[in-house]
């Protein structure tokens, strides 16, 4: 429930996003428990579709992410991509998060 109401809520995500390097490591923070989540119970794939698409997919969201901490924005999309590799997500998301990180992983790492 957590997980709808605030991490992938838009509003929550846009005032993350207004609070700079802190608000950034809090999603990159949210996301690692996520993940962590999901390694002790079942999660549908739904709540790591939507957080591609309201994190890495979104260009804008991604590009504020990146700039306000680049750190945090890398752990996000190596969050999804684990997921991504693990378990797969819906067949669209599993297809652009595949263009994403073939795009844009090797120049993070």
């Amino acid at each position: 429930m957590e997980y709808r109401s605030k991490f992938l809520n838009p509003k929550w995500r846009d005032a993350m996003l207004e609070q700079g390097s802190g608000g950034a490591y809090e999603v990159s923070q949210r996301m690692t428990a996520m993940v962590g989540w999901a390694a002790t119970a079942e999660v549908d794939n739904f709540v790591f579709d939507q957080a591609a698409e309201r994190y890495a997919l979104d260009e804008e969201v991604a590009k504020r992410l990146q700039k306000n901490n680049p750190e945090a924005f890398k752990n996000v999309v190596r969050r999804l991509y684990l997921k991504l590799m693990d378990e797969g997500c819906g067949p669209q998301t599993t297809r652009q998060l595949r263009s994403y990180v073939s795009s844009t992983v090797t120049r993070m790492i």
